[in-house]
């Protein structure tokens, strides 16, 4: 097999893009305009060494780079050897290059460790000493390499203090099952009561009640308008075959599921908040001189419901990342009528709040590939609900506050265990996640 990349060693010249030299304020004071997007030619390799890098020791290359008075060091797999050396390092020696089949079964190991990888891309994240730059300058930014202010870590319980189950039941549909469904047709039989009002939206209108035009009462107190015309909307002529006996309103009726059912949505831009520099002045006090209704929030969930404002109040789900994997803010969104859900993923050393990650991995890890189940807590009254599916070297992770764990016959995804081809089907919230856009 031809190698891609010799050998390293003293001496040796090679190259690799500007932004994996470290540290980089070297690299941004000598390219200010294109340092993300350079690549460094004629590098000289000095000695090895091991060098802290992304939060953990990794073997490097210590460098000398042309106009740069300073030794810079990058990781070795970022670096490509052009000019090998006279001696190669003693890390880096072999007796010979290893068989094609073996450099083969390397090959694919590390393309299925690369598609097993749950980090997010990194590409668009700011160094730490650019942020720090710009935080000096008053500027607000959100860091990515941090976990969300609502997730700075307290010492984790010793206690467990949820249960597993393998829920039936969406809280999502039972909320609004039986009880809307009552509301919705108790407003339908009282509107029928009376005639000559032929604009159904004069019952929710704002207008003083007149004796001579429009409705003769509101209904706001009981069902908002909009969720009146939803489930209106949602109400269809049901495909179930008639009973044996005479039933004249069969064709009229209608499946609670159907009524309620949002898992099929599909993804819809409902707002955009654009974000640039100090995009909220301050006041002598420094406080924002715009204050928004969600100010009582934390800053994340504040964020959450701001975003989400269009769809208030419909039962909608929304999917998100896990830079909103925030407890507070999906509990948040419950209490405005919105099913949130985010992805999971552990932010350095701990795991984001009232999630026992360590816990759910230690359940996990003897389950067959492809088995599911909910870690269920209650917070606040609500369900708190962490709904885990067993991949073949990690678990899956969703934060909600509803849904049950059904699998979708048309997901089906592969993984290559030991050489064989095994597969399973996504649950259904996994399924959403995967195919969203968020």
């Amino acid at each position: 097999m031809v190698r891609k990349t010799h050998r390293g060693g003293i001496g040796a010249i090679g190259s690799a893009k500007a932004s994996y030299f470290h540290p980089s304020e070297h690299i941004r004071t000598k390219f200010p305009n294109d340092y993300k997007t350079l690549r460094l030619e004629n590098v000289t390799i000095v000695h090895d060494g091991t060098a802290r890098v992304n939060h953990k020791e990794q073997r490097c290359y210590f460098v000398n780079v042309e106009g740069i008075g300073a030794i810079l060091h990058i990781v070795v797999k970022n670096f490509r050897v052009d000019q090998p050396p006279a001696v190669i390092f003693e890390a880096e020696r072999q007796t010979a290059d290893p068989p094609v089949e073996a450099a083969a079964a390397s090959s694919r190991n590390e393309a299925e460790e690369i598609r097993r990888s749950q980090q997010n891309v990194s590409a668009n994240v700011a160094p730490r000493e650019e942020i720090a730059e710009l935080r000096r300058r008053g500027i607000e930014v959100d860091d990515d390499n941090e976990p969300a202010p609502e997730n700075a870590w307290s010492p984790p319980s010793p206690f467990s203090t949820g249960q597993w189950e393998q829920p039936t039941i969406c809280p999502r549909v039972a909320d609004v099952k039986i009880s809307k469904f009552y509301v919705w047709l108790g407003c339908q039989f009282f509107m029928a009561c009376f005639e000559g009002v032929a604009n159904r939206e004069e019952w929710w209108s704002t207008k003083p009640i007149s004796r001579r035009h429009g409705a003769p009462f509101r209904l706001t107190e009981y069902m908002q308008k909009n969720r009146f015309l939803q489930i209106t909307a949602a109400v269809v002529y049901t495909n179930k075959p008639p009973p044996s006996f005479v039933d004249k309103f069969h064709n009229v009726r209608n499946e609670y599921h159907s009524i309620a059912d949002g898992n099929l949505g599909k993804p819809i831009m409902w707002r955009v908040k654009l974000q640039e520099g100090k995009d909220r002045p301050k006041d002598s006090n420094n406080k924002p001189c715009f204050l928004t209704e969600f100010e009582s929030h934390t800053k994340t969930s504040a964020l959450m419901l701001y975003m989400t404002k269009p769809i208030h109040n419909t039962g909608k789900i929304v999917t998100m990342d896990s830079g909103f994997c925030v407890a507070a803010g999906i509990l948040a969104l419950h209490d405005v009528g919105v099913y949130g859900q985010s992805l999971i993923k552990k932010h350095g050393r701990f795991w984001p709040k009232h999630v026992p990650g360590q816990l759910i991995d230690n359940h996990m890890k003897d389950k067959e590939i492809g088995f599911a189940a909910t870690y269920k807590q209650s917070i606040g009254g609500k369900d708190f609900l962490v709904h885990c599916q067993k991949d073949d070297t990690y678990v899956t992770k969703i934060l909600s506050t509803h849904g049950i764990l059904k699998q979708v016959n048309s997901h089906i995804t592969y993984c290559n265990i030991d050489g064989e081809w095994k597969t399973f089907k996504y649950v259904e919230l996994m399924s959403r996640h995967n195919c969203s856009k968020h």
